[in-house]
């Protein structure tokens, strides 16, 4: 496709193949050891295991938007999660996203989140 579109003048960018478990795994295996404190990634690795793996695993990086995350923000409030854990967990999301990135970037922001006025204190 690449080749293909170069022919055309026009360039492409392919989106990546990595989903959100192979950026769990260069968190758990590169990034935490070397930057965190044990208790840091105990609550993270909670966060991962109980929250974000269950529901992201499969899902490709480049599909995970602040449409996607705030779909999933709502799911997890249904289900009895309050916003502050829930904005926990998401900076946890955010921290594996841009620890196995290689521009250090997040694909969302939080300011993105749909959260009703009343519980954002």
């Amino acid at each position: 496709m690449k080749f293909l579109a170069e022919l055309n003048n026009r360039f492409l960018v392919l989106p990546t193949s990595k989903t959100f478990s192979d950026a769990v795994k260069h968190y758990r295996d590169v990034f935490a050891p070397r930057m965190l404190r044990d208790a840091t990634f105990s609550t993270a690795d909670g966060h991962l295991k109980n929250h974000l793996e269950p529901d992201w695993k499969d899902v490709p990086i480049d599909s995970i938007t602040i449409e996607t995350v705030n779909d999933w923000a709502w799911k997890k409030k249904r289900d009895g999660l309050s916003w502050v854990t829930i904005k926990n967990v998401l900076r946890t999301m955010q921290r594996v996203l841009s620890a196995s990135s290689k521009s250090r970037t997040v694909p969302f922001s939080q300011d993105g989140l749909a959260i009703p006025e009343r519980d954002k204190l």
